[in-house]
């Protein structure tokens, strides 16, 4: 077992440009719509390398290390941050970590090794009942119901899911659910395996979903210059690892 400090990274505000539509009749019916800002910050990630000087005494982890004698690996740490508005709620959003090695033969290909967290789930508990107030209103279906004797389900809306393990271009999927907004702070983590003879960078950067009262669900993609945050990973000098 390894235990790594988390890294409070300081955030800073990601850009966001509004995806041009894909028909041209809807891009010339529809009015020019402004950049988001300061809805999405992200912390700068964090790199840790797996080292048996980090390691100290993990003789299962050093054995690990030894069997990948051809890899190097890494811990990327990100947080983001969602900010909520009334009229333009986020739907959905996504958070992409690009792995790019130098040498595009080199070996073992840049993946992503172990991602965190895997799935966040929104549950709410609903039963077989409606519950009606004194005239009449419907309060509920099904749902936060109590009353002794009635049969209750819990149902699962995935929230959060990780996607692309094993692969170069890793991401997290955020999602608006029935019961909760998509704001607040998330912590992410991932380990990058790398092939140990090339450099790698990781570039990490946005797309997100906004719902508009007018103009209906319109897709953002974060600016160059704003959100493309990009780790200059290194390749292993074949020294202490």
């Amino acid at each position: 077992m390894l235990d790594v400090t988390v890294v409070d990274s300081q955030e800073q505000s990601v850009e966001l440009i509004p995806d041009k539509p894909t028909k041209k009749a809807r891009a010339e019916a529809m009015p020019a719509i402004a950049r988001l800002e300061g809805r999405i910050t992200l912390g700068w990630p964090d790199a840790v390398p797996m080292t048996k000087a980090l390691l100290k005494d993990d003789a299962a982890t050093a054995a690990f290390l030894q069997q990948h004698a051809d890899a190097t690996f890494f811990l990327i740490q990100l947080a983001c941050t969602f900010h909520h508005q009334d009229d333009t709620p986020f739907d959905q959003a996504w958070l992409r970590v690009q792995l790019q090695q130098a040498d595009l033969q080199a070996t073992p290909l840049a993946i992503a090794w172990s991602m965190s967290p895997e799935k966040v789930e929104d549950v709410q508990e609903v039963s077989n009942s409606i519950k009606l107030d004194s005239k009449f209103q419907i309060l509920s279906i099904g749902q936060q119901v109590h009353a002794e004797g009635k049969v209750k389900t819990p149902v699962r809306t995935i929230q959060i899911s990780a996607r692309g393990l094993r692969e170069p271009s890793p991401y997290w999927h955020f999602r608006r659910t029935p019961a909760a907004r998509l704001e607040g702070s998330f912590r992410l983590a991932l380990v990058a395996r790398l092939p140990r003879v090339t450099a790698t960078t990781a570039m990490v950067d946005f797309r997100a979903t906004v719902t508009h009262r007018l103009l209906g669900i319109i897709s953002y993609h974060s600016a160059v210059n704003s959100a493309r945050r990009v780790i200059n990973l290194g390749a292993c000098d074949g020294g202490e690892r």
